[in-house]
């Protein structure tokens, strides 16, 4: 294998034409967000020996690998993938159509390579060729449900939601971004369903009062609550949280989407909530 160069950002116009000797550029977090554009013209002037190697992160890896081996092939190219360490990132690798991989997975799980390279095959007949690089994007929702109990004291004392009392919620987490050319995916549901484990296992069963910012419990606060919990976990490179929609009853529920929890006037009604109950403002 060729050694590999310096990370595209030291190699200026002026040093590509000299790179014809053979080796593998870099590309790593950040650099896909020209679509390739920078990487396309260096290998074009580095000459026809010169090749992508695909570092960076997990994240970075899985959300970009079909855009660099996509080049790769369109160019004549050698595309390289460090550190593949998972059977499933086998996988990816051979749908993401990369020439080569390096990491422990290759002595691990040699067994998959050849029912992953025949996934691959047939991706590549019937997808490559027409998609050209063009991703589908899609919204998919998973529903979960919980109980709790909890009470609304800034009510009037003669408001039934005043009382304690207790719903059995019902939570669609949505989530939006471009198909996965690796397994024509968005995100697995199973990613979901642990992101949302653990803030389930701070709501189910609980009295919502007794939890830091949800003194006021309404299916409003709840709402974005559970947003807040969930918009780091669920956030990747090719995906993000939409929305979150909590439903107290069949009849009722609440939405907040990534714009309504991204809006200066929303953090700014949170930060005046919780200095009201610094101040003691709040019951």
């Amino acid at each position: 294998m060729a050694s590999a160069l310096p990370s595209i950002s030291m190699v200026s116009n002026r040093d590509t034409t000299s790179i014809t000797a053979g080796g593998l550029i870099p590309v790593q977090n950040g650099m896909e967000e020209d679509g390739g554009a920078v990487m396309r013209r260096v290998l074009e002037r580095a000459g026809a020996r010169v090749g992508i190697f695909v570092g960076g992160d997990t994240a970075f890896k899985l959300g970009t690998m079909p855009l660099w081996g996509g080049m790769a092939r369109e160019m004549g190219r050698w595309c390289h993938v460090g550190r593949v360490n998972t059977q499933k990132r086998i996988k990816d690798c051979y749908m993401a159509g990369v020439t080569s991989f390096d990491g422990t997975s290759a002595s691990m799980f040699a067994d998959s390579l050849p029912r992953a390279r025949t996934w691959a095959l047939a991706a590549h007949a019937v997808f490559w060729p027409h998609a050209k690089g063009h991703l589908m994007f899609v919204t998919l929702c998973k529903r979960f449900t919980f109980d709790a109990a909890h009470r609304l004291p800034m009510l009037p004392t003669d408001h039934k939601c005043h009382r304690l009392h207790g719903h059995t919620y019902t939570v669609e987490v949505i989530v939006s971004g471009d198909v996965r050319m690796s397994d024509l995916m968005l995100i697995d549901y199973a990613d979901i369903a642990a992101a949302w484990q653990r803030v389930h296992d701070k709501l189910d069963h609980r009295y919502l009062n007794d939890i830091p910012a949800l003194e006021q419990p309404t299916t409003e606060l709840l709402a974005y609550w559970i947003f807040d919990e969930l918009h780091e976990p669920l956030h990747g490179e090719d995906h993000c949280l939409e929305r979150i929609r909590v439903h107290e009853s069949d009849s009722t529920w609440c939405e907040i989407t990534r714009e309504d929890y991204r809006s200066p006037h929303t953090k700014k009604f949170v930060e005046a909530m919780r200095s009201a109950k610094q101040a003691g403002a709040c019951p």
